[in-house]
């Protein structure tokens, strides 16, 4: 599409340059961090290679996907220590639970 009438494209204003190169180095540093994961997926897939040659492939991404189970596992495992933990220190500093269960409502309103 040519331009009629001599017009000039549209200037960028000074903030619509600076927004479209943070764009541009947002996707430029996307590109890097992706580039980055699938090279340390692929070194960590050639060491367990080395490691274990009769290993295949699928083993390979069974067993990592093992890993990941078992590390979700011990964080939940955390996250129900912190709850334990905190049940305790409240229990010590004489706060307790209040059970609001229907029975014990219905009993307190007779």
């Amino acid at each position: 599409m040519t331009q009629e009438n001599n017009e000039k494209p549209m200037e960028l204003t000074e903030e619509q340059k600076a927004f479209s190169l943070s764009c541009d180095a947002d996707a430029v540093m996307e590109q890097i961090i992706m580039q980055h994961s699938r090279h340390m997926q692929m070194s960590a897939l050639v060491e367990h290679q080395l490691m274990y040659p009769d290993m295949t492939i699928r083993e390979f991404f069974e067993m990592a996907r093992q890993e990941l189970d078992d590390q979700d596992e011990e964080l939940d495992e955390d996250d129900d220590d912190e709850v334990a933990l905190e049940d305790h220190l409240n229990r010590k500093a004489g706060i307790y639970p209040i059970d609001l269960s229907l029975e014990e409502n219905a009993e307190n309103d007779v």
